[in-house]
């Protein structure tokens, strides 16, 4: 009786630790465009128009739904909200600055000065997020590239811009 009870309580430990590890707070996003595709939540597929960076190279760009991961039971499935977030991925190329490792040094801003956030730097691959105001989906996106002064009382300075245009 006593093995029953210790398995029975190791296996409701272990069931009930399985998700413990899934992020249900923070938006998630697809890590391509075909990944959004079979999740069911792509919107618009982009391409880089023009950047003032030549080291700007983008793999791959889109728009996709708004979603977090939700605990159902024992599965993992997606909570689909209203709303759309953008995704670009940069291709890690010499003399790339807008990654982790420069993140104090200079900032992505969006046309209407929305913070644009780094997602991952894995490999050489990084992707960024930029929350669109409601169900969006514009044909154009313009984004600012920005350099911090880090001086009191001297403003950041905008250096340059990317400009995404929809794929038709």
């Amino acid at each position: 009786m006593k093995l029953i009870t210790t398995i029975s309580l190791f296996l409701l430990v272990l069931l009930c630790s399985c998700h413990l590890d899934v992020n249900t707070t923070n938006p998630q996003y697809c890590r391509s465009v075909e990944a959004s595709r079979e999740a069911g939540v792509f919107v618009r597929e982009y391409k880089l128009l023009s950047t003032t960076d030549t080291n700007i190279k983008v793999e791959e760009a889109w728009i996709e739904k708004v979603w977090f991961n939700n605990i159902n039971g024992l599965t993992v499935d997606k909570k689909i909200k209203e709303w759309n977030t953008f995704v670009f991925k940069l291709e890690d190329t010499p003399g790339l600055i807008y990654d982790d490792d420069n993140r104090d040094n200079w900032s992505i801003e969006g046309e209407n000065s929305y913070y644009v956030g780094t997602v991952s730097s894995r490999g050489k691959v990084i992707s960024y997020t930029h929350s669109l105001q409601e169900n969006i989906a514009p044909d154009t996106l313009r984004y600012k590239l920005i350099k911090r002064t880090h001086v009191p009382n001297e403003c950041d300075k905008t250096v340059g811009s990317i400009i995404f245009v929809a794929v038709q």
